[in-house]
């Protein structure tokens, strides 16, 4: 069977595996290393690569960060719009989040229902990931369709003291973004092991203006 026929066989099978009720993490490790195709979505209804499959089930977490270091596609999306930040946001996965802001996942995607994964995270009351969000530098400012920001999300869904995250979060990124700037321009020697706060949002902006082009 020729090289890229393998691929995609070797695609379907990861799919196929990552979709079952009892996933096998030593097969989806051997086909992820024989070069499986790993934006494979093959005859899912809902369209989703192998990562989204792992990202919106709660059985097979465990396949994510080994997709990711492979190289998935952190902003395929589903049938509806939905990437893997947004589906682990929804169910609530502190750890996939997580994993997702370490390989630079879109933090301000709108492409769900037209509001970010920070506004989903306060509208459920998840205040773990509202925080990682934040810190990561998803923007408190946005708003949705409805007019509303994430805290506004929060408080009314009677959680004030997750919109107290937000403001505070947001305000303790833009003090700290300020400092840096202000002693990058005064020519101050920084420490090169110790990350700015918002560097990974800048990082991420970067990232996206450049994909935007």
């Amino acid at each position: 069977m020729g090289t890229l026929a393998a691929h995609i066989r070797d695609g379907l099978a990861l799919l196929k595996e990552i979709s079952g009720a009892a996933p096998d993490m030593t097969e989806i490790k051997r086909l992820i290393d024989a070069g499986a195709d790993l934006e494979q979505t093959g005859d899912d209804i809902q369209k989703r690569t192998p990562l989204l499959v792992a990202c919106s089930s709660s059985h097979c977490g465990d396949a994510i960060r080994p997709l990711l270091e492979a190289g998935a596609n952190t902003e395929a999306r589903n049938q509806n719009g939905a990437a893997a930040l947004m589906m682990s946001v929804l169910l609530k996965d502190a750890d996939a989040v997580a994993l997702l802001i370490k390989h630079k996942a879109c933090l301000d995607d709108t492409g769900f229902k037209g509001m970010t994964p920070l506004m989903w995270a306060a509208n459920l009351g998840a205040r773990d990931i509202v925080a990682l969000l934040v810190k990561a530098g998803a923007r408190t400012d946005i708003k949705s369709p409805n007019g509303k920001t994430a805290a506004d999300y929060a408080i009314d869904n009677g959680k004030p003291h997750i919109a107290n995250d937000i403001q505070t979060l947001g305000t303790q990124r833009r003090a700290a973004k300020a400092a840096f700037d202000a002693a990058l321009a005064a020519g101050v020697p920084l420490e090169k092991d110790v990350a700015p706060l918002h560097m990974p949002a800048l990082k991420r902006r970067a990232k996206g203006a450049g994909m935007n082009r």
